[in-house]
């Protein structure tokens, strides 16, 4: 799968039947994190991500650094500031807490790591560099103008793309969310979409490419500068999207009695 956000598809099936054992932000994210190495270094070559030894030092901090830093900081204005569509099923997420010591949980750690071999699985049936591709000759026929193994790339993309559209679309519509005011979401977009042209055009200035895999160029430094912008953008307008005092108060509330009700029961 050469597209990052196709990833996670693989992972759709462990989402809720493993959540006990297994956190869905870390298989998630997991399943993306040996591309982040792309991200940082602005184009498509990398050299730990997709590695054995990279999945601890390299996939694993990532995935934890990428996890605290959208469950505290961009979750919340990304999602409320969403399209209708969008927000009704996702608005539900940006309203959990998600408190820091997450960071350090078994869950999250082995979420990260089962994500990240999905990842690794998965591109060693369709990328050249891979010994089982080139190991196994039928990967290598030619079909067309593509080898198999590359015609294979662009089929999982697509249908990790579909797969994640109609997950998303299957979640619990919930419209009545609080959302971010019009006037703030404008003003929340408007700074994004400047920031990325910025980035995206700075990326690619400083950066040289060939002219063979200039689409990939493009579509690397494109998702490191729209994320690079969401991260800004989310910070500067963070204030914009805390909980009302009711919302905060009526939260303080349940987790009380939910204490309260855990306190009553019989101890085993």
């Amino acid at each position: 799968m050469p597209f990052t956000l196709s990833h996670p598809a693989i992972v759709l099936p462990l989402l809720f039947r493993t959540r006990r054992w297994l956190s869905i932000t870390g298989l998630v994210l997991g399943s993306m994190a040996p591309d982040f190495e792309y991200f940082l270094r602005l184009k498509p070559f990398g050299y730990y991500g997709h590695t054995w030894v990279g999945l601890f030092w390299f996939d694993l901090p990532m995935g934890l650094l990428i996890a605290g830093l959208f469950h505290g900081v961009v979750k919340r204005p990304l999602v409320r500031s969403l399209p209708l569509l969008l927000r009704a099923r996702l608005g539900q997420l940006s309203e959990e807490p998600w408190p820091l010591r997450n960071l350090w949980s078994g869950r999250l750690i082995l979420g990260i790591l089962a994500g990240s071999l999905s990842h690794i699985f998965w591109d060693a049936f369709t990328h050249n560099n891979s010994p089982v591709s080139v190991g196994i000759d039928f990967l290598n026929q030619q079909v067309g103008p593509l080898t198999l193994y590359r015609w294979l790339q662009y089929v999982f993309s697509v249908i990790g793309l579909l797969a994640m559209a109609w997950f998303v679309w299957k979640l619990p519509v919930q419209p009545r969310l609080v959302k971010a005011t019009s006037k703030i979401q404008r003003l929340f977009w408007t700074f994004t979409g400047a920031l990325t042209a910025i980035f995206w055009l700075t990326f690619m200035l400083i950066h040289d490419t060939y002219s063979r895999s200039l689409l990939t160029y493009l579509i690397v430094t494109g998702i490191s500068a729209i994320s690079l912008a969401l991260l800004i953008t989310s910070t500067l307008m963070r204030r914009y999207f805390q909980p009302s005092k009711q919302a905060r108060a009526a939260r303080a509330l349940k987790r009380k009695i939910a204490h309260e009700l855990a306190q009553k029961q019989p101890q085993l």
